[in-house]
Formats: C-alpha cells, sequence, structure tokens
C-alpha cells in the first residue's frame, strides 16, 4: 500500500506533542500542523509550521528517508 494523505488542519496543542521533522517539542497552546493518512494503516502526526514549510518539495522518498538530526541542521 503505497501512502496516502488524507488532510492537513492547523490546530492549537491542547496537550504538549513532538515535531515528526525535527523532534523538538511543540508546546500546550501553540499552533502546528496535523497531517492525518494512510500507509499501512492509518498515521497522524505533529508538526511544526516552520518546519512543514521546508517539505513542500519533498516527495515520498524523501519522506522515508529525512532524518530529524540532518533536519535540524540544515533547516534549523
Amino acid at each position: 500500500m503505497s501512502w496516502y494523505q488524507v488532510s492537513d488542519k492547523t490546530v492549537k496543542a491542547r496537550k504538549r506533542h513532538h515535531c515528526r521533522l525535527c523532534s523538538l517539542g511543540i508546546d500546550v497552546g501553540a499552533q502546528y500542523l496535523k497531517r492525518s493518512g494512510f500507509d499501512d494503516g492509518p498515521f497522524s502526526f505533529a508538526m511544526h509550521i516552520e518546519c512543514e514549510k521546508h517539505t513542500r518539495g519533498w516527495d515520498e522518498y524523501d519522506w522515508e528517508e529525512f532524518d530529524s538530526d540532518e533536519f535540524r541542521r540544515e533547516y534549523l
């Protein structure tokens, strides 16, 4: 089964999350992007809005191969 994105929503954190891209925390009350979809099953993850902006040109390979440490070094 291939990766299928269903939705992106900008939401306000009601609990602490970790950004899927940089692995840093998303604090309670902060705005973040919640992405959901299907891969081998349903998925949902949180991203800083600023971090997600760096992925807009990514393809499926980029998502499969990225590393949070490298992401932080390159973009933060």
